[in-house]
């Protein structure tokens, strides 16, 4: 059982996310790719080439992309004309969040 926290937790400042969700985004996109190349290792080496796996290792490649593009989506920040930060998108790092 974890141990109770006291006190507020600390609020991140709009910078801060934007450089955490860059990270995130890196990590996920290394994971994704990652996985989807042990796969198509693994399926090419010890299994026969066929349209089914074929088939199946680019819709996962589709699911995979479609997934990466929507958290790029979410975690878009917004600058203004003069460059300064409007909006740092969606945080991906909260607690309870999509990234979680």
């Amino acid at each position: 059982m974890a141990p109770q926290q006291k006190g507020k937790q600390g609020t991140k400042g709009a910078k801060q996310i934007v450089e955490e969700n860059k990270g995130t985004l890196c990590f996920y996109r290394n994971m994704a790719l990652g996985s989807a190349g042990a796969s198509l290792l693994v399926n090419f080496i010890f299994f026969e080439v066929s349209k089914t796996t074929i088939f199946m290792s680019s819709l996962s490649l589709v699911v995979l992309g479609a997934a990466y593009q929507f958290m790029t989506f979410m975690s878009r920040p917004k600058y203004s004309e003069t460059g300064s930060l409007l909006d740092s998108g969606n945080d991906l790092n909260m607690e309870g969040g999509l990234a979680e």
